[in-house]
């Protein structure tokens, strides 16, 4: 099957994985090309990054070899939790919690080859060449000598820089996109980025997520279509953009229990708690599923994962405590001391589902 034919068949979840395997392996083999190292991927947690939970990026395990000056690439599945605040809000959900990223790092005056080598990879996985553009500012662009349509960026909310966790580490990034077939609108696919030590530039990155990268050329919306989740889970998400924060949710929590994370207190563990919550205030509130069904969910998703137990029994607990909630009638719904100790949920997500049940009535 050829390049284009491979890509195309993932609209039916016939090839992800395949798609997944081909991209990475173009990705490592053009820089292994170019006399790149190609590094071991990390794991995801614990992170050897005391400025993180998890590793975010493939810069997380390039800090310490940053002012080697040398030329890397490598593969890393990720673990971001920026869409914990979007469970209980309409705004929609643009990335995936876990993802698979391919980056490569080379000395600062590697710029224009990393966007070279960039482009060059785009075309070869057979995006059209039409499609492929650049966002930057007017800075960036004496970085760089580009053919290409170039989107001129302004430097409002700090768009194209970047911080690492460090005082002395920061980045300027320009950023590639893919246009939509339908709409001819950019999708952000990832980052050439030039990174300084004390404002003297040290090494310059290029990254993207393999789910993102997907989505673009295929003109989909969100990433969630080519996570790695069972493909009945999935098929929630079809059409029904309601379901993606919860089979998000059900995704991340199915990493945490791969490494024995429990809900908890404190640190990672009250993350794997809140994901816990968002996955059944998603369930129930917003894809109105049944306890039966979000729990058959759960279990279909958790269960190659071991130390899952734990997890199910926090959400089955959330699922049972929200559940109670909506089964009161509007009349007893109030938010007074007996209802906090009869439901034993936060007072701030009480309002929340009592929110959401009077705008269904």
């Amino acid at each position: 099957m050829n390049k284009i034919a491979i890509l195309e068949s993932i609209r039916w979840r016939a090839l992800v994985a395949e798609a997944k395997d081909y991209i990475e392996k173009v990705f490592l083999g053009g820089f292994r090309s170019r006399g790149f190292t190609i590094l071991d991927e990390a794991p995801s947690y614990p992170s050897t990054d005391p400025t993180v939970y998890f590793v975010g990026a493939q810069i997380n395990q390039w800090k310490e070899k940053l002012d080697d000056l040398g030329y890397f690439a490598n593969p890393q599945n990720c673990i971001r939790l920026q869409n914990m605040h979007l469970f209980y809000t309409d705004e929609a959900m643009r990335f995936c919690s876990c993802f698979r990223t391919e980056g490569a790092i080379a000395p600062a005056d590697y710029f224009q080859q990393m966007l070279d080598a960039a482009i060059t990879f785009l075309k070869e996985i057979g995006v059209a060449e039409e499609r492929i553009c650049i966002k930057a500012n007017r800075y960036l662009m004496e970085l760089f000598e580009s053919d290409r349509e170039i989107l001129l960026e302004t430097e409002t909310a700090s768009y194209y820089r970047w911080t690492y966790g460090e005082e002395d580490l920061s980045g300027l990034g320009l950023t590639l996109a893919i246009r939509n077939k339908d709409t001819g609108e950019p999708y952000d696919i990832g980052n050439v980025i030039q990174i300084s030590r004390n404002n003297y530039p040290i090494a310059v990155e290029w990254g993207f997520g393999l789910e993102t990268l997907l989505t673009a050329i295929l003109s989909e919306d969100c990433p969630i279509h080519f996570a790695d989740l069972p493909t009945e889970a999935l098929s929630l998400g079809d059409g029904n953009d309601k379901a993606y924060k919860m089979l998000d949710a059900i995704l991340t929590l199915r990493h945490f229990a791969a490494y024995k994370i429990t809900p908890g207190k404190g640190g990672v563990n009250e993350m794997a708690d809140s994901y816990c919550c968002g996955f059944a205030y998603q369930a129930l509130v917003v894809n109105k599923l049944s306890y039966s069904e979000a729990i058959s969910l759960a279990i279909d998703v958790l269960k190659e994962a071991g130390n899952h137990y734990p997890i199910l029994d926090r959400i089955s607990f959330y699922l049972g405590r929200i559940n109670y909630l909506l089964s009161l009638p509007p009349e007893s719904d109030l938010d007074d001391k007996k209802l906090l100790k009869a439901v034993k949920l936060d007072r701030n997500l009480i309002s929340r589902i009592r929110h959401e049940k009077q705008r269904t009535l």
